[in-house]
């Protein structure tokens, strides 16, 4: 259990100064951000509905949970919500239109349900039931959402990663909320990139993220990154980036595209092995391959 402190309302978990307790999993975290009212900052996998919920009964019931904020639908990313959508009746799910677009999807939404219990690896939870569900907000790029206590959440499309995906800024506490739209990050020197919509979108989405100079980023995986311990981050996301585009480019001229992808695999894996499982992270090989492969990116000055 959180250690409650009755002097502000809020449970000391994980960074209390600014506002954000850390709850889920090391490979699937999950945020709540606290202001006068609360909202959950990503829909994780099920292996974090435990800590989950013991985060939210933690929550004093002064401090409404109002807002729970999928910043994109991939299925390791709002895998939570048909567990407890029953249980936080109040609470408006929020997405963009185009994740909207996707859990109208009936087919889809039974593909989350399915990959999220082959990451359980368990039967369903005891107590829990899944419900589909719909996005009841839809965002945009600068909307925003007003918590009280001047912590207001401002939303940035970060389409480069997939065409659903949204990031969070709040400007009180210097805190980016990008989840995968940055990439894989287990530390400034071990980045995977991640942009399975566009290349030249999820770049200028990096130089963006660089402009808000933040104190604080809470990627979709691992944990947060503190910039006074990470000085180097955004170097590193370019330099890495290119190294990624250099490698496949490199390796299509010498062996091809089958044995390229394998040898990217067999390379990069272990960086997403915690989050992903193996068929889903050969497909997001074979699609960034694709990406950098295009024509368009051939001529590019990448």
């Amino acid at each position: 259990m959180g250690r409650y402190d009755s002097t502000c309302g809020i449970m000391e978990r994980f960074l209390f100064k600014n506002r954000v307790l850390k709850s889920g999993t090391y490979n699937h975290p999950i945020y709540i951000v606290i202001g006068k009212s609360a909202a959950i900052i990503e829909g994780g996998a099920l292996p974090a509905l435990p800590a989950l919920w013991e985060t939210i009964q933690d929550i004093p019931r002064t401090i409404p949970i109002k807002h729970w904020i999928l910043l994109h639908v991939h299925y390791d990313h709002c895998g939570l919500v048909p567990f407890l959508r029953d249980r936080l009746v109040d609470c408006s799910i929020t997405a963009s239109a185009e994740a909207d677009k996707a859990m109208q999807n009936k087919k889809y939404q039974s593909f989350i349900r399915i990959k999220n219990l082959e990451l359980y690896n368990k039967d369903e939870p005891k107590g829990f039931s899944q419900k589909s569900f719909e996005i009841d907000t839809i965002v945009s790029g600068g909307d925003v959402i007003n918590l009280g206590d001047d912590i207001e959440l401002e939303f940035i499309e970060t389409s480069g990663h997939s065409p659903c995906s949204m990031s969070i800024w709040i400007n009180k506490t210097r805190s980016l909320f990008v989840s995968d739209a940055m990439g894989s990050i287990l530390s400034q020197s071990n980045i995977f990139p991640l942009f399975f919509n566009s290349l030249f979108v999820y770049m200028e989405n990096l130089s963006l993220f660089e402009t808000f100079n933040p104190e604080w980023i809470f990627p979709g995986h691992y944990k947060p990154l503190n910039m006074k311990h990470n000085p180097d981050l955004f170097l590193s996301l370019h330099s890495q980036l290119q190294s990624f585009i250099n490698i496949c480019r490199t390796l299509d001229i010498e062996v091809g595209k089958k044995m390229a992808t394998e040898l990217i695999f067999q390379q990069y894996y272990h960086k997403a092995s915690g989050f992903i499982t193996e068929k889903i992270f050969r497909g997001s090989i074979n699609r960034m391959y694709e990406i950098i492969m295009e024509k368009k990116c051939q001529q590019s000055k990448l």
